[in-house]
């Protein structure tokens, strides 16, 4: 496997990564925001957004929350 994270610093496009938390047997959301921060840490222009209540397929779980945020970031 190759780790994409060390190049991460090199984006020079806008990126919104769109996470889950679910604290009913998911990734709480302290849990959640710690893992994703780190992970994407480094990318320049970065907007997380969680979407709490929803677990890995978020389009499937919270449809309305990925609509709105998939809306927001086509809109800028």
């Amino acid at each position: 496997t190759t780790d994409a994270r060390p190049g991460l610093s090199a984006m020079t496009v806008p990126v919104w990564a769109i996470y889950a938390a679910d604290a009913d047997g998911g990734a709480p959301s302290a849990m959640a925001d710690a893992m994703w921060s780190s992970q994407w840490a480094g990318v320049p222009d970065l907007t997380l957004e969680r979407v709490d209540g929803s677990r890995h397929f978020i389009m499937a779980d919270q449809p309305d929350a990925f609509y709105a945020i998939v809306d927001r970031f086509l809109a800028e």
